[in-house]
């Protein structure tokens, strides 16, 4: 069970305020752990006045150019820029008192706001603790800062205590809590409650629209998404550059061109600010690609005024995922010529165009470069694309010391891939290996079974291939059946 839902034995004192009280429940563990944080906190400041590592002591603290306490903490709070040095102030803070004797929301939200920046919703919940402790009522910036934070850690039991906070101060319906709602009940998997808080609100806004539209998109449910977006349009309301990012997202993952040139048209109907349009266009040539129309997505990346790293990288994925090798790789060199530094998905999508064009030379000299000439640690898509294309090319031996020697436990994907490899090219000793470790990894994919069985009968191993039926039967193995998919709804 998850750290912030898993309920701990009660062990917080029942002489709370009222406020503290609207806060979620001091059973759980995530307050229990942010109890133990704050007491880290506080040690680590006491610790850090003589330790060089951390970037904020007494000395650097009363060296900033403020005069007072109040600017001095803004100061430092609106230069902090990672976490190590944000737990200083923090601790700095406490120490000080300076939340005790400044006692207004504004400096409590600006701490949930950076540790919800920096990825930390742990500490960014505590803080929201120890403000309803204080007797801090909480503003209509606080709940959505605080609500984003519980979001990331996909907590949903504190996500309905975060909700019922909202409905005690009478801030359901705003418009930063209520999207805020929407999109920590997605991101939860809880879309039956983020329907209820949409459909209930009394005056539903854009923001709303674009909290569940965006939190079905990225779930991949992909048609309810645009099913939404369909539903805003004829309820009156005019989309954003937000809206339309995502709706062409989901667009992309159902591949309907029909869907797909209509969206396009939309988005130039769209006003936008600032880099939001580099994003939407890059949006649409991911659009386009998993259509199957690199042809559209090219001639988007052209008109373009700027490309960034994912322009590029958008276009390469798209070619590469087409199989058309040779194209993705000029794209790639083409890029490194405009001097557009790429990133760990930019290698993605070049070694799935080594493999799919069997550049095996290139796709190791690509895998080399990525470490040494660009100092990105390859991850298991790397090393999966990798074991696919030296297997592909019948080099088992150095596909299983990859398996081997990587840093990380192979996946799924990546046993699959090297078991294809056995069976293509009738080895045994490799495939039996892979099979072991395979089901060790998975036990339930029967399929494993078979591609052994269909590597023993390519070696006319008819014993052995028996052995595979038998264990195909005990299992009640059989094929599962295929279906297909029909588009009914385009905009109109």
């Amino acid at each position: 069970m998850h750290l912030l839902t898993k309920l701990a034995p009660t062990l917080i004192s029942r002489s709370l305020s009222f406020s503290y009280s609207m806060a979620p429940h001091p059973n759980s563990t995530i307050f229990l752990h942010n109890l133990k944080n704050y007491t880290l906190i506080a040690a680590t400041a006491k610790a850090s006045e003589s330790n060089d590592e951390f970037p904020i002591n007494q000395t650097s603290f009363e060296r900033t150019p403020q005069t007072n306490l109040i600017d001095k903490v803004q100061y430092l709070l609106s230069n902090c820029t990672y976490l190590l040095q944000l737990r200083q102030i923090h601790a700095h803070i406490i120490r000080t008192h300076y939340l005790e004797s400044n006692n207004s929301s504004f400096y409590w939200n600006n701490i949930i706001r950076l540790y919800t920046r920096l990825n930390s919703p742990c500490y960014a919940f505590h803080v929201y603790i120890f403000m309803s402790k204080e007797g801090v009522p909480p503003d209509r910036y606080t709940l959505p800062i605080t609500i984003k934070a519980v979001g990331q850690a996909y907590s949903l039991k504190t996500s309905q205590q975060l909700h019922g906070v909202a409905i005690c101060h009478g801030v359901e319906d705003d418009e930063f809590v209520e999207s805020g709602l929407i999109n920590m009940y997605v991101k939860a998997g809880e879309f039956r409650d983020a329907y209820k808080v949409f459909d209930g609100s009394p005056v539903r806004n854009l923001g709303s629209w674009n909290a569940i539209i965006a939190g079905l998109a990225q779930s991949e449910r992909y048609r309810d998404a645009v099913d939404v977006f369909l539903r805003m349009r004829r309820s009156g309301f005019e989309p954003d550059g937000v809206t339309m990012i995502s709706v062409v997202s989901a667009c992309g993952g159902l591949g309907d061109l029909r869907l797909a040139l209509q969206l396009h048209k939309c988005v130039f109907q769209v006003k936008w600010k600032g880099e939001e349009k580099v994003m939407m266009m890059n949006s649409v040539i991911d659009m386009y690609g998993k259509c199957g129309r690199m042809d559209l997505a090219n001639c988007v990346f052209l008109e373009m005024n700027e490309q960034n790293v994912s322009s590029w990288t958008s276009m390469i994925v798209g070619y590469a995922t087409h199989g058309l090798a040779k194209e993705a790789m000029e794209f790639f060199h083409a890029m490194i010529e405009a001097c557009v530094v790429p990133n760990h998905v930019t290698f993605v999508g070049v070694l799935s165009a080594c493999v799919h064009g069997g550049k095996v030379d290139e796709g190791k000299r690509c895998f080399q470069m990525m470490r040494n000439l660009y100092g990105i640690e390859p991850n298991v898509k790397h090393y999966g694309c990798m074991v696919d294309l030296l297997g592909r090319a019948g080099l088992l031996e150095e596909a299983r010391n990859m398996v081997e020697t990587m840093p990380m436990k192979p996946n799924g994907a990546i046993w699959g891939c090297l078991l294809a490899a056995s069976e293509r090219y009738n080895d045994v000793k490799m495939g039996e290996w892979v099979a072991k470790l395979f089901l060790e990894l998975e036990p339930w994919n029967d399929g494993v079974y078979v591609v052994l069985s269909n590597i023993y009968a390519s070696r006319d191993m008819w014993e052995e291939v028996e052995k595979m039926r038998e264990i195909m039967k005990q299992r009640r193995l059989g094929k599962l059946q295929g279906y297909s998919s029909v588009t009914l709804s385009i905009i109109n």
